[in-house]
């Protein structure tokens, strides 16, 4: 499942071994196989993007950006029991201290 609005994307994930969840952050390419999940623009005036999960205690990486309208998408190994996702942001000037 993968809602939206204009600052804010959530991609609900179930997998079968309830491992963690793999998320790789980058400004292209995707790992070949991975099925899109979405794609569109956020709203970030401060230029600044976090990427983590919902509870914030298993991973959380926050990212300067080039725009304050950064396009992102998101790909899944599995759309339906993702073990991987990759997240695309193309306009990531760093990785910011988190």
């Amino acid at each position: 499942m993968t809602a939206a609005n204009d600052g804010c994307i959530l991609v609900s994930v179930i997998h079968d071994d309830i491992d963690m969840l793999k998320v790789t952050v980058v400004r292209d390419g995707v790992p070949e196989g991975f099925v899109q999940m979405f794609t569109g623009e956020l709203n970030a005036p401060e230029l600044v993007l976090e990427v983590g999960d919902v509870v914030g205690d298993d991973f959380r990486f926050r990212y300067a950006l080039s725009t304050d309208r950064p396009k992102v998408s998101i790909f899944a190994d599995d759309p339906e029991e993702a073990a991987e996702v990759c997240v695309v942001i193309p306009s990531i000037d760093r990785k910011l201290v988190v």
